[in-house]
């Protein structure tokens, strides 16, 4: 089975590497020329906090319509960015080419939904974390598995497809990841928003790590009414995450301590000056919350701070 990776940056050249040493052939698509180079001759370089090191090539090229067609077609590119990304890799997709998102946030998987048969579409959620240090290298604050996660379902969840994807997930798994496909998939998109939704613009808003966002009582009481608006519009769409109250005495143990030290990826951007993909983050949790009639004025607020730093971001004064 062929398995291409649509934005294969930190997190898309670290799961083609979990997939090729799962025994699958692994294409790589992404426009940094550097970094595509270095692994198609070198071999991608990960490095650990826990002192592992694996090398492992792969097959990439800049550009998609050089690639062939595949399988399965993972997309990791920015969420803003998906339509314009897979028109580009039309050269990918044949008339049986599963697509799977494993982008970040929630309602990635609409405009697959829209270009693509509902049969032929998968979505899904990813635990680990990684970053470029240098063209051809990452490093991950994790690298013993199977502490990253995989766990994907189907749009269709009577799809005639779905082996090809449960395949995936069993040679994950077999190669020491963790890796699941499921049925109830919202509910693990869902989870995960509790940590990105919450910490991701938060921390950017205020140019801080995880750590440094939830130590300060007045972000944390932020943080705090972001959450329990997550689960009041979870539960408006039918989705049980548990109890609010001890997923919030359970927070400094996870995910704080995951990223203590680490600025979010929404933080990255900002601080970057770059786009942001707020619009599947809090944007997401005002957007379905209007839907259901549930009210949600801190993600609101949230949402369009963010939007207005980014229209400001040459305007922004750090430096008296």
């Amino acid at each position: 089975m062929r398995v291409g990776i649509l934005g294969a940056g930190a997190i898309g050249s670290l799961v083609g590497a979990f997939i090729k040493q799962a025994g699958f052939d692994v294409v790589l698509v992404d426009p940094f020329e550097a970094h595509m180079k270095k692994i198609r001759e070198e071999g991608l370089v990960i490095d650990s906090a826990d002192g592992l090191i694996d090398t492992v090539k792969m097959e990439t090229y800049t550009k998609a319509e050089d690639a062939g067609v595949v399988d399965i077609l993972i997309v990791l590119v920015k969420t803003y960015m998906t339509e314009e990304a897979l028109k580009g890799a039309s050269a990918m997709i044949g008339d049986e080419t599963l697509i799977c998102t494993l982008q970040n946030g929630l309602g990635t998987e609409l405009k697959l939904l829209e270009m693509f048969p509902k049969e032929r579409v998968f979505y899904g959620v990813l635990k680990f974390n990684s970053r470029i240090t240098e063209p051809g290298k990452l490093f991950v604050d994790i690298r013993k598995r199977p502490g990253h996660r995989f766990t994907i379902g189907a749009a269709d969840t009577g799809s005639k497809y779905a082996d090809k994807v449960k395949a995936l997930c069993e040679g994950l798994e077999a190669s020491g990841s963790t890796a699941a496909f499921v049925d109830n998939i919202e509910y693990y998109i869902w989870s995960k928003a509790i940590n990105n939704v919450a910490c991701n613009a938060l921390c950017g808003i205020l140019r801080l790590t995880g750590g440094q966002m939830y130590d300060n009582e007045n972000s944390r009481r932020v943080l705090e009414k972001i959450i329990r608006e997550i689960f009041d519009v979870a539960k408006a769409k039918g989705i049980d995450l548990g109890n609010v109250d001890e997923i919030l005495a359970k927070y400094p143990e996870y995910p704080i301590n995951n990223i203590r030290l680490h600025y979010p990826s929404t933080a990255q951007d900002m601080i970057g000056k770059k786009k942001t993909e707020i619009n599947f983050l809090n944007g997401a949790i005002s957007y379905y919350g209007k839907q259901l009639g549930v009210p949600t004025p801190v993600n609101d607020t949230i949402s369009d701070l963010v939007r207005a730093i980014e229209e400001n971001y040459e305007n922004q004064a750090f430096e008296q």
